[in-house]
């Protein structure tokens, strides 16, 4: 790193070096910037089969339900009638 004659370093050379640094993040974000897209349309997708599969649970547990509902309702009446 340059130096001047009492050992700091330039402001120039600290702007040179600030610069290329942003320059490296600047880059590093937009190759990052695809797949940041297609990961937030994966999760959009996945969250939407959560939805999917919420509601399919819904209506078994009520479809069960109402079998359960039938089968005692048949259980009660074996069980009166013998």
């Amino acid at each position: 790193m340059p130096e001047t004659e009492n050992g700091r370093v330039t402001m120039a050379v600290l702007g040179e070096k600030l610069d290329n640094l942003k320059a490296m993040v600047q880059a590093s974000n937009e190759d990052t910037k695809e797949w940041r897209l297609r990961y937030g349309r994966r999760l959009e997708e996945v969250e939407k089969c959560i939805v999917k599969l919420q509601e399919m649970q819904s209506t078994g547990m009520k479809l069960l339900g109402g079998i359960s509902l039938i089968l005692s309702a048949a259980a009660a009446y074996i069980g009166s009638r013998f």
